[in-house]
């Protein structure tokens, strides 16, 4: 890559980071039915959405910034997604012996891996970006702390909601009347949900890396608490001992040059610790209502859960492996992205009698089953370059951030010995981990590179751009017309008129739309007329011809899609979403005039803002 040059590029790829966990993530958003999901065709529709923007994306960005491969990354990305299609296409059915003997065959239809084999390719596209475009070109780390504020006050706000809409729940703990297996919010399984708050516990660490804040600290302790009443054991081990080793290291650090003022305030620490642990003990044994209710809950939803099993995980990766091993290519390349869970599933619930694994409640167990030990290896690799950050860090005498993310980056490998905690998965837990506790110690490794890209930022002349009247309202029309014809495309497709509201909500912003788009087209119509232009010539090129192609070829496509496939209300808004970002590009590449200066008016806005943000991360 050449000199750095920003455009709205770097918006799409957030947003397309947005679609793709999408593509994992759809069976706790889009289905009452978790273990179900989208259909395989809004799925493969999806996917498509997605790989197109993808390639928009990377072509505007080889124009725009003159990208240039990574020969080192990109070969090992592209033979890991090779061998992972050719995984899913390998697999043949799986027969599996019930207990009495009867057959019980797995397999997967065309259509399913031909879904799977378009996921694989976004999500390789998506990590390429992640940990090439996005890791080594992305300058300002105050997007990802603004990312990282805005997760732990979401949990924070969703934490308190809990509180309300379980507060029943609650009251039941501490009048010994709970009956259940801990708060889950709005989630599924309360092990989840204490997942999204362990991760906001790090977040709160990483947002104290430059100092110690109080605000944050009160935070974790609350975020604590909730996961004790989430009862996810793992969870509560994990966050007390990061929460415990930041504190120590805070007091160390704060006091390092006063050792004897540091050490009395580690007294200080254990001494409150201590006695809190004493009167709650002393509470119990006075029979004290509250307190030994709670700790009834506690004791038996977290001290006395069965260890030696680890609540049955150990028998569930035995037979991950017991399954892997029938075949001896399933080792190594492992059962395939999707279809590796599905066979599972399938295959332990013949084992146990009928209780279906979610998954393999193991990151590294997981990565195995889908992608072998080829797989494994790969992801460990890639791990491996977190520790050489540490190692350089460190070296560089960054002891802070070298010891703050050390915290994090353990703690969800901690963490993932019990569930399926990953980096480098395409759904968003995992995509949140990757950006904001890996890829920054990499970035912070570069710091002489990062200035150099800094400087290069600063120098960017930023000339301000006016656009002209005509450019802006042939934005807006573009824009209009892009919504009249991706509704009239949606109109074509049969299910969404058994959906009144749906069909109603399209009919106003699409009659919202058409009466704007007539006075923008009056308007450009007054002026041609001052300008001199055939208005005929100008009606035709600009309006007429694109209008009724558009729609012509909107609804032969919606209509060639139905007979293919059976779209649901979110592919009908998806397909919705398609068309306006396909036409607002197409018609943003045909347009000179119209990209050259509107586009260029956003660009320079957007840089002077990535400038000021970036100016203020290096006077950090």
């Amino acid at each position: 890559m050449g000199k750095l040059r920003f455009t709205l590029t770097y918006l799409l790829f957030w947003f397309i980071i947005v679609f793709s966990c999408l593509l994992a993530e759809n069976f706790a958003l889009f289905s009452s039915d978790h273990m179900g999901g989208m259909s395989i065709d809004s799925l493969i529709m999806l996917s498509m959405f997605v790989i197109f923007l993808l390639i928009v994306y990377y072509i505007r960005e080889r124009n725009r910034n003159k990208i240039t491969i990574d020969k080192v990354l990109l070969p090992i990305i592209v033979i890991f997604g090779l061998v992972s299609i050719a995984t899913v296409w390998w697999q043949g059915d799986h027969s599996f012996l019930t207990q009495s003997n009867d057959v019980v065959t797995v397999s997967f239809s065309v259509q399913e891996k031909a879904s799977y084999t378009l996921q694989i390719i976004a999500w390789c596209a998506v990590l390429y970006g992640i940990l090439f475009v996005f890791n080594r070109y992305s300058i300002s780390r105050k997007w990802l702390k603004w990312l990282t504020f805005a997760y732990v006050i979401g949990v924070f706000v969703c934490t308190l909601v809990d509180i309300v809409m379980e507060f029943k729940d609650i009251t039941a703990i501490f009048t010994n009347t709970y009956t259940g297996s801990g708060l889950s919010f709005i989630i599924y399984n309360s092990n989840v949900w204490a997942n999204i708050i362990l991760v906001a516990v790090f977040s709160c660490i990483i947002l104290s890396i430059k100092k110690f804040n109080p605000f944050y600290y009160a935070l974790m302790v609350h975020f604590f608490v909730m996961i004790v009443f989430a009862s996810c054991t793992t969870a509560v081990y994990i966050s007390a001992i990061a929460i415990i080793a930041y504190t120590l290291y805070e007091i160390f650090s704060k006091f390092a040059d006063r050792k004897r003022y540091a050490a009395r305030l580690l007294f200080v620490y254990f001494s409150v610790l201590l006695f809190l642990f004493g009167f709650i003990t002393m509470m119990i044994n006075l029979n004290v209502p509250i307190f030994v209710n709670l700790w009834s809950f506690m004791n038996t939803h977290i001290f006395k859960k069965d260890y030696s099993t680890l609540t049955s995980r150990t028998g569930i990766w035995a037979s991950v492996f017991h399954l892997l091993c029938e075949r001896p290519i399933d080792l190594i390349f492992g059962l395939g992205y999707k279809t590796g869970n599905a066979i599972f599933t399938r295959y332990f619930a013949l084992q146990s009698g009928g209780f279906e694994a979610r998954s393999a409640h193991n990151g590294i167990v997981e990565i195995t089953l889908r992608h072998g030990l080829f797989g494994l290896l790969l992801y460990v690799s890639l791990l491996s370059t977190f520790i050489v950050g540490i190692v350089k860090l460190l070296k560089n005498k960054r002891y802070r951030v070298a010891y703050i993310y050390g915290i994090c980056f353990l703690g969800i490998l901690a963490h993932s010995v019990t569930e399926s905690t990953m980096f480098f998965v395409p759904n968003i837990e995992a995509t949140y981990l990757t950006m904001i506790f890996f890829l920054p110690v990499v970035n912070a490794s570069k710091e002489k590179y990062f200035i150099e890209l800094n400087k290069d930022l600063q120098k960017q002349n930023t000339p301000l751009v006016k656009p002209h009247r005509g450019d802006v309202l042939y934005f807006v029309g573009t824009f209009l017309l892009s919504i009249i014809v991706a509704f009239a495309t949606s109109f074509s497709v049969h299910p969404i008129y058994s959906h009144p509201r749906l069909l109603t909500i399209y009919i106003v912003v699409a009659s919202v739309a058409a009466i704007a788009l007539i006075g923008v087209f009056i308007t450009l119509i007054l002026m041609s007329k001052k300008r001199g232009n055939n208005r005929l010539l100008f009606l035709g090129k600009e309006f007429i011809i694109p209008f009724v192609s558009s729609i012509i070829v909107g609804v032969i496509t919606s209509l060639l899609l139905q007979l293919k496939f059976s779209f649901d209300t979110f592919s009908i808004l998806l397909f919705t979403i398609f068309v306006i970002f396909f036409y607002m590009i197409v018609f943003s590449i045909l347009y000179k005039r119209e990209n050259n200066h509107l586009y260029a008016f956003f660009d320079v806005g957007f840089t002077k803002v990535l400038q000021t943000i970036s100016r203020e991360g290096t006077n950090e």
